[in-house]
């Protein structure tokens, strides 16, 4: 992988682990080709985002419903899922 400056890893991180649900602070190093220490970094930024919590060896996503309106003109929420399925379609 290329490497990025700090905002855009971020950003890519934070998709990645959106993507992978959880992964561990290895997993984002090799990835990232940053060390430990630059993770611990990223993450701490990530933390304060609230877009991922720390676990157990490493970090997980955050479930971020989707607000949407229904036919009727309500409001509705929908899944993690749905979100990340929305993300992810070109």
């Amino acid at each position: 992988m290329e490497r990025f400056m700090r905002a855009d890893r971020l950003n890519l991180m934070e998709e990645y682990i959106m993507r992978q649900g959880t992964v561990s602070l290895e997993d984002l190093a090799a990835q990232f080709e940053i060390s430990i220490n630059t993770v611990r970094r990223d993450l701490k930024t990530l933390l304060q985002r609230n877009t991922v919590s720390k676990v157990y060896g490493g970090v997980a996503a955050n479930a971020q419903p989707m607000v949407t309106t229904t036919s009727t003109g309500g409001i509705s929420a929908n899944s993690f899922e749905c979100w990340l399925f929305s993300i992810s379609m070109p």
